[in-house]
């Protein structure tokens, strides 16, 4: 198992509530994405929100190899004031995230080593469009055809003020924290946008939920090419 958690100083962390009671999501498309990892015999998954321990348990009890990397605390670290993107190879906090990510061995990488399936989360309310090209064009090199990418899109109220955390309760339901609210309005990207930018890859699964979120479910075309 390998992770990268970034460790924020207790004067950058924002004040929260209270702990309030887990929300429960009832997913649609976890099931159908946990099944595309029993197809593999040493399934890879690649976590982009904090590290939890009941993710942790649940995928290594059904064999997978999990990969951690907390993507939205690295690039609001290298968002924040006084740190030099100069300093790293990319001109964006995205793509300075992603070189942390992805190392020195991008273009390196082995078919054996390919994600199988990548939890996004609600990692795109938090990012614009241009950088969700960004993140699947860097991790092209880290998966194959057949490929799933799961997340959630807020299409209903205010954006909490980071992603909430996600925990796999089943295999057909989800735990998440209450995060204080930005103040900013949800941008709900819709499926065609999102496609516009997830180059190889097709919508598999698309459900609005009731509660105003809608899941979707990509996976990498077998028509496209094989990076």
């Amino acid at each position: 198992m390998r992770w990268f958690a970034k460790q924020e100083r207790a004067s950058e962390i924002p004040a929260e509530p209270a702990p309030s009671q887990p929300r429960i999501h009832r997913s649609k498309v976890l099931s159908p994405a946990l099944q595309s990892l029993d197809r593999q015999e040493s399934p890879r998954v690649l976590d982009l929100g904090p590290p939890s321990p009941v993710n942790m348990d649940f995928f290594s009890g059904r064999g997978c190899a999990l990969e951690i990397f907390d993507l939205f605390s690295w690039i609001s670290d290298f968002r924040s004031p006084g740190r030099h993107l100069r300093q790293t190879q990319s001109g964006s906090a995205i793509g300075a995230a992603l070189d942390r990510l992805l190392g020195d061995d991008e273009e390196t990488r082995s078919s054996s080593d390919a994600i199988d399936l990548i939890l996004v989360w609600e990692l795109f309310d938090h990012l614009e469009l241009d950088e969700i090209g960004e993140l699947f064009e860097r991790l092209a090199g880290r998966t194959r055809p057949g490929t799933r990418a799961m997340t959630l899109v807020t299409y209903r109220g205010n954006l909490p003020a980071r992603p909430r955390r996600y925990e796999v309760v089943s295999e057909t339901e989800l735990s998440s924290d209450d995060p204080r609210s930005a103040g900013r309005e949800h941008r709900g990207f819709k499926e065609v946008a999102l496609l516009d930018r997830l180059v190889d890859w097709e919508l598999e699964k698309g459900i609005l939920m009731q509660n105003g979120i809608q899941e979707f479910l990509f996976e990498r075309s077998r028509r496209g090419r094989w990076v």
